[in-house]
C-alpha cells in the first residue's frame, strides 16, 4: 500500500536471489497496485480509449478544475458536496444527457476534461486500470505469468476485482484477516475470507508466532476468536515463555 513498503519488499527479493543464484531480471514489477496500473495505462491505455500521454492529477488541481467547471455551469452546490461525487464509477464514464441532475452534470464534465488532458486521480488509475485489466484478460496481451499480493486482508472491492481479473497463471495472496486495520479507506476482509472459503483456491494457515511468548498469544487468541468475519485460526507461540 506505500512505496516505502514495496521498497523494502524489493530490496529482499533481491537478497534472496542473489542468496539463491537467482536472475533478478525475472522479479518484474515490484510496487504498490497503483503504480502497477498506472504503468499499464500508460502502456495500453489506447486500448481503453485513453490518450497517449498520462500524468497524475494533484487533488489541489483537481479541485480548482471542480471549482471552474462549477462556475462556468452555474451550479451552487458546495465543492463539499462535489468532491465525493468524483468518485462515483457511474459518473466517469456516462455519457451527459437529461437524465442527469446539475450536480451529475458538472462531476461528469469534471471527467471529459480529465480525461482529454490525459490526467489521472488515484482514483481513476483504478477505475481505468481495471478496465484495461479486464480488457487485456480477454482479448490478450497480458505479460505476467504470477501475481504475489501482500496485505490482501485491507484490499477494497475494486482491488480485489482487479487482482481476480488478472490473467496469471499463478496467485498468492498473503494476509492476516484478524489484522484488518483500513476499512476506513475501504479496505474490506470480507474479500479474504470468500477466497479462504473457495475451494478453487488452497489455504495455508501460518499459525506460528516468533515475536511473542505465551502468555501474549493467550491473549491475543482469546481477542481475536471474537472476530466475526474471519478465517478460524489459532497463533501458537514459538518461544516456551
Amino acid at each position: 500500500f506505500t512505496n516505502e513498503a514495496a521498497e523494502e519488499m524489493t530490496l529482499r527479493l533481491l537478497v534472496k536471489c542473489g542468496a539463491v543464484d537467482l536472475p533478478v531480471a525475472g522479479l518484474g514489477y515490484c510496487g504498490t497496485l497503483h503504480g502497477f496500473l498506472f504503468r499499464l495505462l500508460v502502456q495500453h491505455g489506447e486500448k481503453i480509449g485513453l490518450p497517449q500521454n498520462l500524468a497524475v492529477a494533484d487533488d489541489q488541481a483537481v479541485t480548482k478544475m471542480l471549482e471552474a467547471v462549477k462556475e462556468e455551469m452555474g451550479v451552487k452546490a458546495t465543492l463539499r458536496k462535489l468532491l465525493p461525487m468524483l468518485s462515483l464509477a457511474s459518473l466517469i464514464d456516462a455519457v451527459q444527457g437529461s437524465s442527469y441532475g446539475r450536480e451529475e452534470l458538472v462531476v461528469m464534465e469534471v471527467h471529459s476534461r480529465l480525461r482529454m488532458a490525459g490526467l489521472l486521480t488515484f482514483d481513476l488509475i483504478l477505475h481505468y486500470g481495471e478496465k484495461l485489466v479486464v480488457h487485456m484478460a480477454k482479448n490478450g496481451g497480458w505479460q505476467y505469468d504470477s501475481l504475489f499480493v501482500d496485505e490482501f486482508q485491507d484490499a477494497s472491492d475494486a482491488d480485489s476485482r482487479i487482482y481476480e481479473a488478472m490473467a496469471c497463471n499463478r496467485k498468492f495472496m498473503v494476509g492476516d484477516p484478524d489484522q484488518a486495520l483500513y476499512e476506513f479507506r475501504g479496505g474490506n476482509v470480507a474479500n479474504f475470507v470468500r477466497l479462504s472459503q473457495d475451494p478453487a483456491w488452497k489455504l495455508f494457515l501460518l499459525e506460528t508466532n516468533y515475536r511473542s511468548g505465551i502468555a501474549i498469544c493467550g491473549i491475543a487468541n482469546t481477542l481475536i476468536n471474537l472476530n466475526e468475519n474471519r478465517v478460524k485460526k489459532s497463533i501458537r507461540p514459538a518461544k516456551d515463555y
